[in-house]
């Protein structure tokens, strides 16, 4: 058996999840966490057993010369230490989504890993989780014939949230690439500090180091015919959970009715509802960290790479950019800011 990969966790606010999996799996040693907030470290610490502790992230790369690299800081963060990662010799960093704030930031990142040859995998862990693998099993084998459509409604916002959205939807077609989008947007009264403690959800201008609306519209249409729409922020329909998703086909549908739905997927082939998956579970976790292992060690193509996140994340670029220009947007993009800064900075939206 291979020597266990050295990996190690930066930001343990989302991280935990992470180095919890880096604890358990057989081909990883957890070899390091890191977080400014000094109480959170050693409370993770202690619960994992895992002694070599930082508030200094380039000091734990530096000492540690990690092989794997988990980077789930605030998304501004992200580009530089993943850029740091790489060049401290990682082969492989691991992305909490978004991958970051602007097109052009990322395919900095991408252009970074490609030339060091390090993997660079983005946490849209959705894709190889129990509930949406069997859902694309489904479209596969034609359960509910032709996929026509695709109906998405969560809160929160298009850079945070609606990835993780458009990634799955995008999965879902089996990687099919996206035509056109349209977009609209709005941003409105910032929640008082007693909303945000109701709620991560409540719109307050700014989220992981970013700018967000407060809500959005969101349609795009697939080069096979299938279209999309989702409803965000505070526009989402009511009575749906976070990242419920309808797909509908010609002979049927399916329901994933969100993160806390029970059942999780439910599908309609004409003869009513019936349960596909009973239960939302941590699999997907789980599966991404055993894959990533994997594609270290056996070369293995991991089915989050960034060649396939990175079709997500310009449809949400071009969301953003479609409210801007308040045109439908033709892909591939070519704005390589953030369109909301721009808005933001032009006087566009306040």
């Amino acid at each position: 058996m291979a020597e266990p990969l050295k990996a190690v966790v930066v930001g343990l606010r989302m991280g935990a999840g992470h180095a919890k999996c880096y604890a358990e799996q057989d081909n990883y040693t957890l070899a390091g966490l890191c977080d400014i907030d000094a109480e959170l470290l050693k409370s993770v610490g202690e619960r994992l057993e895992c002694d070599a502790l930082y508030t200094d992230y380039s000091k734990m790369l530096a000492e540690i010369k990690p092989d794997v690299v988990a980077v789930a800081t605030s998304t501004h963060l992200h580009m530089q230490m993943t850029l740091e990662a790489v060049d401290s010799g990682a082969r492989l960093v691991y992305c909490e989504k978004p991958i970051d704030i602007s097109l052009g930031n990322v395919l900095k990142m991408k252009g970074a890993c490609e030339k060091a040859g390090a993997c660079f995998i983005i946490g849209h862990q959705r894709r190889v989780s129990t509930p949406y693998k069997a859902m694309r099993e489904q479209i596969v084998q034609g359960a509910i014939g032709d996929l026509l459509e695709l109906r998405g409604s969560l809160p929160g916002d298009l850079l945070s949230d609606v990835t993780h959205t458009v990634d799955s939807m995008i999965y879902l077609t089996g990687d099919a690439p996206v035509e056109w989008v349209l977009g609209q947007m709005f941003r409105g009264r910032k929640a008082t500090p007693e909303e945000l403690a109701v709620s991560r959800f409540k719109y307050c201008g700014t989220r992981y180091g970013h700018n967000v609306e407060e809500g959005a519209m969101s349609a795009f249409a697939f080069k096979t015919g299938v279209r999309a729409t989702i409803y965000s922020g505070t526009v989402a329909l009511p009575k749906h959970g976070y990242q419920d998703i309808e797909v509908i086909g010609s002979k049927g549908f399916m329901r994933r009715a969100g993160d806390a739905a029970k059942p999780a997927v439910t599908i309609d082939t004409g003869s009513g509802p019936r349960v596909l998956v009973q239960d939302n579970d941590d699999s997907g976790l789980k599966e991404a960290h055993r894959l990533a292992a994997e594609t270290l060690l056996n070369g293995a193509v991991h089915p989050m790479d960034i060649s396939f996140a990175l079709p997500g994340f310009e449809v949400i670029m071009a969301l953003m950019e479609s409210a801007r220009l308040r045109a439908r947007i033709d892909l591939p993009i070519s704005q390589m800011e953030y369109p909301l800064d721009i808005m933001l900075r032009n006087g566009d939206m306040e």
